[in-house]
């Protein structure tokens, strides 16, 4: 009994006597094992849990809805970063058009008695512009190309050409913005009314007539006199295709190449490829800067060009169209080739690689036109010309020079 009341007492002692409405008491185990009061354990409350969720779910709504109305708001209205680069660029291309056209006679006339600092060097342009040369696919002009420099009551300006592959935004923005030219001389509109010469009918190649051009671009240099003096002891005469170096040594060659009877004419004032294809009116400013160059040294009035880099390269496949079409306009005759030395490939190239360039080039033509160039980094060019004149006499070609009078050998020109 006494064993009986200790286990009793201890339970009694690990439980919580609770009094109910009778007064009587009923005792509850308690969770700790001691006596005392023992709150009932109480879950989570349903109506804070649901408010919680309820809430959540709101702001999840909102934010969702939130970035649903950026997304919109910013796809329907502009940024204002690209606006202003709009509006930067027309600005620009504005300014720069209105520039040009208004200084253009007056920068251009005084382009014969300035110098430069880039201009009075005679150092050769860069090999990446002349390795553009040897590029551009050959192909005899159309009656239509042959007419072209007659005037057109249409044609009030240059065309833009967007035909043509790899034209950007922006050079067709710049082009577009250059000053209308004018049909003929007699316009007041026309930015350069002297820039017209008299374009004459080729005289026809006769079969059989084995006939070499020899051309040398990128002149004049200090071996514009030696090879005038190789030329001469062999009795060729040859094209110089010359850019604007104004040097005292420079413009002798010039005079003595006149007075020694070969040709002279435009290659390009500056040579620098991403000014003078921008448009037209770029082309023919700096056109019209060598033209009158030549003339006030030599007193030639210059009828035949050669594209910087070939009329077809890199950097003006999307304005080689228009500028073909005014110049020829204008009655200017261009000339390309079928015959490349790949003397502009390096510095010095090796004699023996121009000398079979040539030679191999002209076999099976009855009439090659050959590049060559003419600076003081084309030293082999001067030292192998003996041997390749030579041996093209033996293989029975004879030597001219080129005018507006021969049918030109043109790229086919894109489009």
């Amino acid at each position: 009994m006494a064993a009986k009341r200790t286990q009793n007492d201890e339970r009694y002692s690990k439980s919580t006597y609770i009094p109910n409405h009778n007064g009587q008491g009923t005792r509850r185990k308690s969770v700790s094992g001691t006596t005392g009061h023992n709150p009932k354990r109480r879950g989570p409350n349903p109506i804070l849990f649901r408010t919680f969720s309820v809430l959540l779910s709101a702001a999840a709504v909102l934010l969702a809805f939130g970035l649903v109305l950026r997304g919109s708001f910013s796809e329907s209205v502009p940024t204002k970063s690209s606006g202003s680069n709009d509006v930067s660029l027309s600005i620009s291309s504005d300014v720069s058009s209105f520039e040009s056209s208004k200084t253009s006679s007056s920068t251009s006339d005084k382009g014969a008695g300035e110098d430069t600092s880039s201009e009075t060097t005679g150092k050769d342009v860069s090999s990446a512009k002349e390795a553009d040369e040897s590029k551009g696919e050959v192909s005899k002009p159309t009656e239509e190309s042959k007419n072209s420099s007659k005037p057109s009551s249409e044609e009030t300006h240059p065309a833009v050409s967007s035909e043509a592959s790899g034209t950007s935004s922006s050079s067709k923005h710049e082009e577009s913005s250059a000053p209308p030219v004018s049909e003929n001389s007699k316009n007041p509109g026309d930015p350069y009314p002297d820039l017209y010469v008299e374009k004459p009918e080729y005289t026809p190649h006769k079969p059989g007539d084995k006939v070499v051009y020899l051309t040398f671009d990128d002149g004049p240099s200090d071996y514009t006199l030696p090879l005038l003096d190789v030329l001469d002891q062999y009795g060729v005469k040859a094209t110089f295709f010359d850019v604007g170096i104004r040097t005292d040594v420079a413009e002798k060659a010039m005079k003595e190449t006149v007075k020694r009877g070969h040709v002279l004419a435009v290659h390009s004032y500056t040579h620098d490829f991403r000014s003078i294809y921008q448009s037209p009116n770029a082309f023919l400013e700096d056109f019209k800067k060598e033209r009158d160059y030549i003339r006030s040294v030599t007193g030639v009035e210059p009828t035949i060009f050669r594209f910087a880099g070939g009329s077809i390269n890199g950097f003006n496949k999307g304005t080689a169209k228009s500028i073909i079409k005014e110049m020829e306009r204008r009655g200017y005759t261009y000339y390309d080739w079928n015959v490349d030395s790949q003397d502009a490939t390096g510095n010095n190239i090796p004699t023996q690689r121009i000398y079979n360039n040539v030679i191999q080039g002209v076999k099976g033509k009855d009439k090659a036109i050959v590049l060559m160039h003419n600076t003081n980094l084309k030293r082999t060019t001067l030292e192998i010309l003996p041997s390749i004149i030579e041996e093209l006499q033996r293989m029975g070609y004879r030597f001219d020079v080129l005018d507006n009078t021969v049918e030109p050998v043109q790229f086919r020109v894109p489009g």
